[in-house]
């Protein structure tokens, strides 16, 4: 097991995950399963076969920012949420699971789901998840939608590709609105779902655009990425630029100026499937930049920073900020400072291990943004 997973694990110092527990049930589909789930989660197999590393108890000053890992390793999904109560949410194999603020790590259902990938908290408690069903070629496509109620109890919110409702597709991006609504999107189109199950287009379909990652903050405003770009769509208006261009890059810049690259390493023919956007109470967008190993902001003014990571340079180094990571995929934000962020190989890809299916991304870590 070592010579398969040591390419993308984070390798933690003993003691630096004591505080952490671990509880798997009984799940569904089987006791080896969830046991290979949780030795991965907590990194067992790697304290006692690899020593030290990992962050080693380093941090920097509050005022310039920091990285550090607080779960790992192996399987740590692309879905990521954080809840008012400071809770994480998190997809590993066909588990979404929670961490509370005290470090604990349980299964947020009671019930399996077939491969999570997005994940999304509203502000009754209840999350929402994208369930994969159908891989169209590069695995990041989900057919349903899935509620978890605040008891755990899971129900299917949406159709499928062959069904009514939200159909048609749909890829791993979800988000949550301030009235209870649900975004998602599929062929090309982003679709909002009312809490009475209504389902209403945002955007016109566009079938030659991926949208690929969906933020919604507390005024109703919609930011979306596709192809490079985040647009922005306020209530009432239509879409708008707010930073990027269809030409992948990573320069920093205002507008059309600023470059991303949502589509893996330079001359990948993976579709841009690989990002995820945040939003704070200040209208800063943040954005999970797969293809550059980096975090951006993007202010209301469409000034695009790189808050973490080093472009171009792969790598895990936890501490001071910049840092570095490795095709960050899922990004959450909990107040306005602090970020989750799920980083790690193959972008959020399946892979098998032991005959299961996973999705390998390695390593949540909390990133406490610059306090200035």
């Amino acid at each position: 097991m070592r010579l398969i997973f040591a390419s993308w694990s984070l390798l933690l110092s003993p003691g630096s995950m004591d505080n952490h527990q671990m509880r798997i049930p009984q799940l569904s589909t089987g006791g080896i399963r969830a046991a290979l789930q949780a030795l991965l989660l907590t990194g067992s197999v790697f304290l006692a076969a690899c020593g030290g590393g990992g962050d080693g108890g380093s941090t920097a000053a509050p005022s310039t920012g920091s990285i550090s890992a607080i779960a790992g390793t192996g399987t740590i999904g692309p879905g990521v949420a954080a809840d008012s109560s400071g809770n994480i949410f998190f997809s590993s194999g066909d588990t979404v699971f929670k961490r509370t603020l005290p470090g604990e790590i349980t299964p947020a259902s009671t019930t399996t789901l077939l491969g999570p990938l997005g994940v999304a908290a509203d502000g009754s408690g209840n999350l929402f998840v994208t369930q994969r069903g159908i891989d169209f070629g590069f695995g990041n496509y989900a057919v349903s939608v899935r509620r978890i109620d605040r008891q755990g109890q899971v129900t299917t919110v949406s159709g499928n590709v062959l069904g009514s409702g939200v159909s048609g597709g749909i890829s791993r991006a979800i988000a949550t609105g301030p009235d209870g609504s649900f975004y998602v999107s599929g062929t090309g189109t982003l679709r909002r779902v009312m809490p009475d199950g209504t389902v209403v287009n945002v955007t016109a379909p566009e079938v030659r655009r991926t949208i690929s990652s969906i933020a919604v903050d507390g005024r109703g405003n919609v930011y979306f990425g596709h192809d490079n770009m985040v647009k922005k769509i306020a209530p009432g208006q239509a879409e708008v630029l707010l930073a990027g261009s269809p030409v992948a890059g990573s320069a920093d810049g205002t507008g059309d100026q600023a470059r991303f690259n949502f589509g893996g390493d330079e001359g990948s023919t993976v579709p841009y499937l690989l990002t995820t956007l945040a939003v704070d109470s200040a209208g800063n967008v943040y954005v999970a930049d797969n293809g550059n190993h980096t975090i951006r902001k993007i202010s209301p003014a469409g000034v695009v920073t790189t808050v973490a990571g080093q472009a171009g340079i792969a790598g895990l180094q936890t501490g001071p900020l910049p840092g570095r990571l490795t095709s960050p995929s899922g990004l959450a934000l909990q107040g306005d400072k602090t970020l989750y962020v799920t980083s790690g190989t193959f972008g959020g890809r399946p892979v098998m291990i032991m005959g299961i299916e996973m999705f390998v991304i390695g390593t949540l870590l909390k990133i406490e943004l610059p306090s200035n």
